[in-house]
């Protein structure tokens, strides 16, 4: 027994060693020049805000955007919706209307409100809306209509109304969601959306904890695309990135190793097409995990370059932020340990 309580004391110094080293190993940048660009889509948004200079220069010239594919998920969504609003009255409104966003999530209007309207009619729909953010792009919000993305906008901090002409499915309106998609929290401030109401044509509908839905579930018919990959490039889109660069890939997300999944999804992609070299754009402690799995697909030829454009350590700020970094940390450096195994045994 007393030798285990003595060799407890050196597996702590061995670990606090293997802390102090690991964020630097992980966190690779190793950037080749290179024309095309690989975009892990589940990276943040504020990253890829971040990468902007990198993604709209003129040296860059093909952007692969790869993600997995979201579930088919409208019968259950309607259900749920249904299910939920059937337990709503008046006696659950709040006094205030407006309800805040903290968190990518859908805020889902009650469809009873839009039966009467007919399919196939043009119709104005406004979402008046702020956004909390003090960084350079604020709150970001998408106007999803059974299931389809029908119009993306940047809520400012004055509290504004977005209007957007659209015309009505020709089922009639079965959902309206307003989806926020890029929400970031650091040491120096937090992107959050606040939605007052929306109106359509003349009506006004307060979005009221009576009247709204708000769903963290992510599925084609919630968030308006079939994949992350898509929903990525309409925001890179939105924040000026040239389209007609971009091309998305997407994979079955039914396997644990996403990143596996995603650089096999590449290499089949790429299997008639001429490719000599590209740049992975990653995020901090996974960077390295992305950059050997892509060159384990791939091969020596082409050549692999990984651009990091997150943190390289513990974050700084609050103290919840020290502790997601510590065990984000855990946890990468043991994903790259199982992924290493896994890729050469």
């Amino acid at each position: 027994m007393k030798r285990y309580l003595v060799a407890l004391p050196v597996l702590f110094v061995l670990y606090i060693i293997f802390l102090s080293v690991m964020p630097t190993f992980l966190s690779l940048n190793q950037r080749l020049e290179s024309k095309t660009l690989i975009i892990e889509s589940w990276i943040s948004p504020y990253e890829t805000e971040l990468a902007l200079p990198l993604i709209g220069s003129d040296s860059i010239e093909r952007i692969f955007i790869i993600g997995a594919l979201y579930p088919e998920d409208r019968e259950h969504f309607l259900s749920v919706c249904e299910d939920y609003f059937k337990k709503q009255s008046d006696k659950n409104a709040d006094i205030n209307s407006g309800v805040w966003m903290l968190t990518n999530s859908a805020l889902c209007f009650n469809g009873d409100n839009f039966r009467s309207i007919p399919g196939g009619d043009s119709i104005k729909i406004t979402v008046r809306a702020r956004s909390s953010s003090d960084f350079k792009y604020h709150a970001h919000f998408n106007l999803i209509l059974n299931g389809q993305c029908m119009g993306s906008a940047f809520a400012d901090k004055t509290g504004q109304e977005y209007s957007f002409k659209i015309r009505t499915p020709d089922a009639g309106l079965k959902s309206l969601c307003v989806f926020f998609d890029n929400d970031v929290f650091t040491g120096a401030g937090d992107r959050n959306l606040f939605i007052y109401s929306i109106r359509l044509d003349k009506t006004d509908y307060p979005a009221r904890v009576n009247n709204t839905l708000l769903s963290k579930e992510y599925g084609r018919y919630c968030n308006g695309f079939i994949s992350q990959a898509e929903e990525l490039k309409n925001y890179l889109t939105e924040l000026g990135a040239d389209p007609s660069k971009m091309v998305v890939i997407e994979y079955d997300p039914s396997k644990n190793n996403r990143t596996l999944s995603s650089a096999i999804a590449f290499k089949d992609y790429f299997k008639s097409r001429i490719f000599t070299s590209a740049n992975i754009l990653s995020s901090g402690f996974h960077s390295r995990r992305s950059w050997i799995t892509y060159k384990k697909v791939l091969g020596n030829n082409p050549s692999i370059g990984v651009v990091n454009y997150g943190h390289t350590g513990f974050m700084k700020g609050k103290r919840n932020n020290l502790f997601a970094s510590f065990i984000n940390l855990n946890n990468e450096a043991f994903s790259y340990f199982i992924n290493w195994i896994t890729l050469n045994f």
